[in-house]
C-alpha cells in the first residue's frame, strides 16, 4: 500500500477521466488533478486549484477534457483539465441550496446536478450546449448522489432515505421510488451489468434494475460488514467487484454478483469518504479526513 498527501484538506471525491489518463480529486480546500500513470509511478505531483468553498463532487465529461464541480456555495463550476474555470452555473431556475452531486449523461449532452437545503432537495438537468435548464425534480431532503444509469434514465439518492429513478425517454417523465432505512450516501451503476449499488447506513444494497430503469427491490443483495456509515462505493471497470469505504476507516471489496465479502483493509488514515478503481481495475484508491490517498493493489 502506498500513501500520498494531496494537500487539499479532507478528500471528498475521487474520479478518473473516461480515458483513464487523469485523476481528479475533490476536497475541502479545492481540486487536485494529476496524470494517473505518472502518479502511480510517483513521477508527477498534483496540480492544485484552491477554493474557499468545499468541493463536494466531481464528474468528468465523456470528452475527458472538461469536468463539472459541485460546490457547497450553491454553484456548479465547469473546469478543464488545465484547472481553468470557463463557466459557473448558479441561480438557474430550479437550482437551489448547496450543490452536492453532478453527473454527465453518457452522450455528454446533459448535465444533472443535485443538492438543496435541509428538508428540501432539488435536482436539475441542463443541456451542455447553452447550459439551459431542461428538467427539474424535487425530493424531501438534500440530494447527495445523482447518476445516469442509462442514456435517458436518471437516478437520485436523497437524505430522506429515498431513491428516485426518472425515465426521460417517455413523453411523461415517470419516477419510481424506493425507500431505505437510512439516508443515501452514494450510488454507482455496474458497468455492463444490471445492478445499481446504493450506500445507505452501514451497508450497501445491490438492486437489480431493468432497461427502463425500474428497480426490483425483492431481488436485492446486501453487503454487510461496515461498522459505521458507508460513504462511497465504486464498481470495478469489469463489473466483477464493488469497493466501499466509510467512517470505520476500512476499504472493503465485495463480489458484485453475490455480495459476498472478498477483503477488508484498515488503511490507518481515519474516516474514509471517497473510493475509486483505477482504469485497469488492478488498483483501488481511497481517501478521507486525513487528506491522504491510499493506493491499494487489488487481488481478484
Amino acid at each position: 500500500m502506498r500513501k500520498i498527501d494531496v494537500g487539499i484538506g479532507t478528500i471528498t471525491f475521487l474520479a478518473f477521466s473516461p480515458d483513464g489518463s487523469q485523476l481528479a480529486i475533490a476536497g475541502d480546500r479545492g481540486v487536485a488533478i494529476g496524470s494517473w500513470p505518472e502518479l502511480l509511478r510517483q513521477q508527477s505531483p498534483f496540480a492544485i486549484r484552491s477554493s474557499p468553498e468545499r468541493v463536494a463532487q466531481i464528474a468528468w465529461h465523456p470528452d475527458s477534457y472538461t469536468f463539472a464541480v459541485a460546490m457547497l456555495d450553491s454553484a456548479v463550476q465547469i473546469w478543464n483539465r488545465r484547472l481553468r474555470r470557463p463557466r459557473e452555473l448558479m441561480d438557474l431556475e430550479g437550482q437551489e441550496g448547496c450543490m452536492l452531486s453532478v453527473a454527465f449523461s453518457p452522450d455528454g449532452l446533459e448535465l444533472a446536478m443535485g443538492g438543496g437545503w435541509l428538508a428540501r432537495g432539488t435536482a436539475l438537468v441542463v443541456d451542455t450546449y447553452k447550459w439551459r435548464p431542461l428538467r427539474h425534480f424535487e425530493a424531501g431532503d438534500q440530494i447527495g448522489s445523482i447518476l445516469y444509469v442509462r442514456q435517458h434514465v436518471l437516478a437520485t439518492g436523497s437524505a430522506d432515505k429515498s431513491i428516485a429513478v426518472y425515465d426521460f425517454s417517455k413523453r411523461e417523465e415517470t419516477a419510481g421510488t424506493y425507500m431505505l432505512a437510512s439516508p443515501v450516501q452514494s450510488l454507482d451503476m455496474q458497468n455492463g451489468g444490471q445492478r445499481l449499488a446504493v450506500a445507505a447506513g452501514n451497508q450497501v444494497q445491490l438492486l437489480p434494475i431493468t432497461d427502463e430503469g425500474a428497480l426490483l427491490p425483492p431481488s436485492r443483495l446486501e453487503c454487510r460488514g461496515h461498522k459505521y456509515v458507508v460513504k462511497a462505493i465504486d464498481y470495478s471497470p469489469d463489473g466483477r467487484l464493488l469497493a466501499s469505504t466509510g467512517e470505520d476507516g476500512t476499504l472493503r471489496f465485495w463480489n458484485a454478483d453475490t455480495a459476498a465479502a472478498v477483503a477488508s483493509l484498515d488503511l490507518g488514515i481515519g474516516k474514509l469518504r471517497a473510493v475509486a478503481f483505477a482504469p485497469d481495475g488492478l488498483t483501488a484508491l481511497a481517501g478521507g479526513d486525513a487528506g491522504t490517498i491510499a493506493i491499494v493493489d487489488v487481488d481478484y
